[in-house]
């Protein structure tokens, strides 16, 4: 049936017809006519995806073809009533949308089947607990607070995700559902003066509204009356199904406290009474899209068997829970409820009978079908992905079938569009384009028609659908890029930009008492905390700090800049330095003997290599340009950079040496890739050397996977293969056969001889042995090399390390990472076994970590006693070397399920099967521990969860406690979890400088050790470097940042450490608006701490040491100077003999009268940077 029939049957559905259905061999051109049908209707749309890892692909399918936002209504990870705590941002989602939909806003939203059983909190109830905050109007500031916590928001130093406020100075941030951004809303008093929308990466304003609706953040509301409602219930609940008073007390108390605590869902019936289902929230002229009812109604089925199974065990485990009935809808109350609404099926079965698909223990599921409508078959195709790629491997144009086909259909007059997900998919199609010489339009999304237009022609556009498909009457053709560059591939996530920003100094914003510090000319202390004090009749801030024998030193606030975190070797304590003592100073100078000779042979061994010749390979040919086109992901443009520095490199004419850093799964081997590439495009063969069989079977399935399509041969070598098959190989590679050949150290042989080697890319290099390395040095001595490391390195040592070391570094996570999803709860087998079946039905692996080798082996059992279906196996460290490595094999190659191990995870496997961690006693592990196992899943392009179990929450330690908070906060990728990477980073700088100076590392603390290394290296080659002067400042002004300003001690920490970077009345400034931005009123002493900073920023080029003034009755300045005196001496000699108010104090320093007008006319510190400024430039 031609489009505009079908359009007009589908628009039946807004008028007299209730039900329809549409056939077609491809979903998304169902989705391309519905979109259609109804784009200029006022309705609301709900899609049920058949599977929830479909939903998102919809949405960004819908997003384009409506050229409309579509929201999503995501599902909860567990049932209601299990004892987790509920994803914040999940639930922020659902809120949002749930608020929309009882509004009666039109739109479309897709959610997978289980939004059908589901029973929400009440729409009455997210309305009557929303609050409308306007500019202008009064609002008692504690009764908001209190509003925020009763309605599941968490206080935080800074909003960083939805679901949480924050309170500094005049200033809350919430961070609402229903918006992208969090509000920032400015009071004077109880009166709301601004409300703004602000950015999350830089907390600046974006835009200012005159209003805004503000959501409740839990659907579990705590406010006093319903609380006390739900307690009236549990407590007349209690008698009569016999639960003990302790029971009816725990659940009592989480009530109380206002907490969004483990199974807080479960108490939602006692709040509310009645939940409402999905079907309460739509209007009655809603329409309900079921795509794939099949399958729907199976998942429903199987989803209602789960639930109760799940129900049982935990009223069994003596749980106090409502009935089950009052958390969903059961299989004959959705069927009666969908009658009711208007509703089109996509893709119904044709007969519905046991032999069709139904089976036995599914009764009663064909009354979702009991009436399917008037049933339309549309004219439309699916196209096959392999039907627009060649997969030969032979060798041929990769796009040949592509634009064979293109020419047809432009001979037929149809319109194509080629669909990109990003601008830099436009940019590869572009290219692609261009290079076989194919006309095309790029349109900008301003279109009248948009995705509807007809016009003949070849068209590229940014937008997605999940399939390839042709609208044969209409001759409309679309096809998304993953069909082009891969067969099956999900859809990328949009993320927000990770545009470059001017980052603040943190490491002391994360200091707690009891921490560590270096003083650089104190040495180590210990840090108590900030103390506010009473200096000379003026206020103000100190650190202060302990040192051995119980001596005290009070730090200046503006003074912060000689102070950093001390950062040694996990585990190793060093002992506090005396004060007065000589033990620092002779440290120091002993480190930076030892450092001064790392530099030296860096820079030597750098200037070597670039004066030796080596191979020179022409430049990328058209075969490199097809299999750079071929990857399917966005590149970052961290990769870009690395691979222009890479090619630059191997076309220089002298051997290649470069580092290339970046994180599991961050893209280096694709980079690495595509020098091989270009090595075999010039005759060269390629050793790609790793430092465990595992990585070798992983790298050589990788190799071969990206390298099917063209004529490349490759082959591994390891302790897997027999001895025959490795003789067969080294004949190979020696007649030159092979044209990469992967292995571990048995590459290293004698026996190994290659034709003509061209590159060597190495992973892990610091893993290998002392003997290893050595054999190393000798076969790389001529050769390319390309080093990969996924330890880090810290950033500026990246910098110091420029023009000794070619260094590349990806440091930004690639498009289409979904962040992982952290639950933490008390250990429950009912979650565990969850967790484990759902993983397992999706096709994917399960990590189960248990940190203790005693008793690992019962763990297993018990697992499998509760997952019969599951296939487990054990590992762990005690085991020999060969064994492990088998098992661990097995898991990579996908014969286990699930893993029980300790936390050997191999930090440099990257499995995207397996995507669900559960760690038992979180508790008893380090945050970097925690962290890099986090990050052992999640690595396709699936959603991945991590379990984090612990005994009891109530009763975990303060330590323990904080360092899972921080895990649970940072699920974002690239989070900040910088005090996570410190270890890693030392041992990073140790990796790449020597394993000695990781101990150098530990004797002065990780960030002084990377000053003297950059000071050490600018000497050697040939650049001055002077130690930053820190004066002292006495100016008998307070200047500090009071708590009620900003009350978080971390916060202001770190805004000390920004303060103390100033250097210019620039940045002074720069600072001063946004702390007015995210503060509100800047309070005289934070005004006057930046004021001293500018003086301190003038005093330094004045070799002025410290500064006293007084602006009492005779306003005066005096400076002293340092050891060397001031800076051109003559000239301040000349001027103090030329001007009056100048005058010369014993101990090297200088009287400055000031004029008292003038200093009432600007303030006493501006005159003084007015008067210093002058100076400067007087004696220059």
């Amino acid at each position: 049936m031609p489009v505009e029939d079908s359009v007009s049957f589908l628009e039946k559905l807004a008028g007299e017809r209730r039900i329809l259905s549409l056939k077609s061999s491809s979903v998304s051109a169902c989705s391309f006519l519905v979109s259609k049908a109804f784009k200029d209707k006022v309705l609301q749309i709900l899609w049920v995806a058949p599977q929830k890892e479909l939903v998102e692909e919809r949405r960004q399918e819908l997003s384009f073809f409506t050229q409309r936002q579509v929201g999503t209504l995501p599902a909860y990870e567990h049932f209601p009533f299990l004892p987790l705590v509920p994803c914040n941002q999940t639930a922020s989602k659902r809120i949002g949308t749930l608020h929309n939909l009882m509004e009666q806003k039109p739109g479309v939203v897709v959610a997978p089947p289980s939004v059908l059983l589901e029973r929400f909190v009440p729409g009455d109830k997210i309305r009557q607990h929303s609050e409308l905050v306007m500019a202008e109007e009064e609002l008692e500031r504690d009764s908001f607070i209190k509003w925020l916590v009763e309605t599941g928001y968490e206080r935080m130093p800074t909003v960083q995700f939805p679901g949480q406020f924050a309170v500094r100075g005049d200033i809350i941030d919430v961070f609402s559902p229903g918006y992208n951004l969090p509000v920032r809303l400015l009071f004077f008093d109880e009166l709301v003066e601004e409300i703004r929308f602000f950015d999350i990466d830089t907390q600046r304003t974006v835009e200012k509204r005159q209003e805004v609706v503000l959501l409740p953040s839990a659907e579990s509301i705590l406010t006093d009356a319903l609380t006390e409602k739900a307690r009236d219930k549990i407590v007349s609940m209690a008698g009569a199904c016999g639960w003990s008073g302790e029971q009816v007390g725990q659940v009592i108390h989480s009530l109380e406290n206002r907490r969004q605590t483990e199974g807080s869902l479960a108490f939602m019936p006692f709040l509310y009474g009645r939940l409402w289902s999905i079907f309460d929230y739509l209007g009655d002229d809603a329409i309900i899209v079921v795509e794939s009812p099949m399958e729907v109604a199976s998942t429903l089925w199987t989803t209602l068997e789960a639930m109760e199974a799940s129900y049982e065990a935990q009223v069994e485990k003596g749980r106090l829970l409502p009935e089950l009935d009052s958390f969903r809808l059961d299989f004959t109350e959705i069927c009666k409820s969908l009658e009711e609404k208007r509703r089109l099926y996509i893709n119904p079965p044709k007969v519905l009978s046991g032999d069709q698909g139904l089976s036995d223990n599914e009764p009663g599921l064909d009354k979702f079908f009991s009436d399917t409508g008037q049933e339309l078959s549309i004219s439309s195709r699916l196209i096959e992905p392999s039907l627009l790629v060649s997969r030969s491997g032979a060798g041929s144009e990769l796009f040949g079938p592509f634009f064979n086909r293109l020419a047809k259909w432009q001979a037929e007059k149809a319109r194509v569009n080629i669909l990109a997900q990003s601008d830099g998919g436009l940019k590869r199609l572009a290219s692609l384009f261009q290079h076989y010489g194919q006309e095309y339009q790029l349109l900008d999304g301003k279109e009248k028609q948009g995705p509807f237009a007809t016009e003949a022609g070849l068209f590229l556009a940014k937008g997605y659908s999940v399939e390839a498909f042709e609208l044969e009457d209409a001759r409309q053709i679309f096809i998304p890029d993953h069909c082009l560059f891969k067969s099956s591939l999900g859809p990328k996530k949009r993320k927000k930009s990770t545009r470059a920003k001017k980052t603040k100094p943190v490491s002391l914003s994360e200091i707690g008492p009891g921490d560590l510090v270096v003083h650089r000319d104190k040495g180590i202390g210990r840090y108590l905390g900030l103390v506010r004090m009473d200096v000379g009749g003026v206020e103000s801030e100190f650190v202060h700090l302990e040192y051995q024998g119980g001596d005290k030193l009070y730090v200046p606030v503006d003074r912060l800049a000689l102070l950093q975190k001390y950062v040694g070797l996990e585990g190793k304590e060093p002992r506090l330095d005396r004060l007065g003592g000589k033990s620092w100073l002779a440290r120091k100078a002993k480190v930076k003997k030892a450092i001064k000779e790392v530099a030296h042979e860096l820079v030597e061994l750098y200037a070597l290599r670039k004066v030796k010749e080596g191979v020179s390979f022409e430049a990328p040919d058209e075969m490199y340009r097809q299999f750079e086109a071929a990857f399917p992901y966005d590149e970052t443009q961290d990769q870009l950079d690395a691979v222009r520095d890479i090619l630059e490199d191997l076309q220089a004419g002298y051997p290649m040496d470069r580092l290339l850093c970046g994180d599991v799964g961050f893209g280096k081997t694709e980079v690495a890739m595509r020098a091989a590439f270009l090595a075999v495009a010039n005759g060269y063969q390629v050793a790609v050397l790793v430092p465990t069989t595992l990585l070798a079977e992983q790298h050589e399935r990788t190799f071969k996977e990206r390298f099917k399509d063209f004529p490349v041969r490759i082959a591994g070598l390891s302790r897997l293969r027999s001895r025959k098959e490795q003789r067969e190989i080294l004949s190979r590679v020696k007649e030159g056969q092979v044209d990469i050949l992967i292995g571990t150290h048995r590459l290293l042989q004698n026996d190994v001889v290659f034709n003509r080697l061209g590159l060597i890319v190495i992973d892990e290099e610091h893993r290998f042995g002392v003997k290893h390395k050595e054999k190393l040095k000798l076969l790389a001595r001529d050769i390319n090399c390309l080093s990969l490391t996924a330890t880090p390195i810290p950033r500026t040592l990246q910098l110091s390390l420029l023009g000794i070391r070619d260094l590349s570094v990806l440091e930004t996570p690639p498009r289409g990472r979904v962040a992982i999803k952290t639950f933490l709860a008390e250990y429950d087998d009912a979650i565990v076994k969850e967790a484990i079946t759902r993983e397992i039905k999706r096709g994917g692996q399960v990590f189960f970590v248990h940190n203790r080798v005693k008793g690992i082996h019962r763990v297993a059992e018990h697992i499998s006693a509760l997952v019969p279906e599951a296939r487990i196996d054990v590992a762990h460290g005690q085991m020999e070397p060969a064994e492990l490595e088998k098992k661990m094999i097995r898991f990579v190659r996908g014969d286990v399920d699930c893993l029980v191990c300790t936390t050997i995870i191999e930090s440099g496997l990257d499995i995207p099967s397996a995507n669900t961690l559960i760690v038992n006693r979180a508790d008893m592990l380090g945050i970097a521990d925690l962290y890099q196992l986090r990050g052992r899943v999640g690595r396709g392009n699936r959603q991945a969860y991590a379990y984090l179990f612990v005994p009891s929450l109530e009763s975990m330690g303060k330590d323990a406690s904080l360092r899972i908070k921080a895990i649970m906060e940072t699920s974002e990728l690239g989070a900040g979890m910088n005090l996570a990477m410190h270890d890693l980073k030392i041992r990073g700088a140790g990796n790449l400088l020597g394993v000695a100076q990781a101990g150098q590392i530990s004797e002065v603390g990780y960030d002084l050790y990377l000053d003297l290394l950059k000071e050490a290296i600018e000497d050697i080659k040939g650049n001055k470097v002077e130690e930053r002067l820190e004066p002292e400042v006495n100016l008998s002004v307070p200047a500090y940042i009071p708590e009620e300003y900003s009350p978080d001690l971390s916060a202001r920490m770190e805004l000390y450490r920004w303060f103390s970077q100033i250097d210019s009345v620039e940045e002074k400034d720069e600072i001063l608006q946004e702390l007015e931005d995210r503060f509100g009123h800047v309070p005289e002493p934070v005004a006057n701490l930046l004021e001293i900073m500018v003086i301190k920023s003038l005093l330094r080029p004045l070799n002025c040491v410290r500064l006293d003034g007084t602006s009492q009755e005779n306003p005066r300045l005096t400076l002293t100077f340092g050891p060397s005196g001031p800076r051109n001496v003559d000239k301040l000699l000349k001027l103090i003999q030329k001007d009056g108010r100048l005058g010369i104090l014993p101990g090297e320093r200088l009287s400055v009268k000031m004029s008292k007008k003038e200093v009432e006319k600007r303030s006493f510190l501006k005159e003084t940077a007015r008067v210093l400024k002058e100076l400067l430039k007087l004696t220059n």
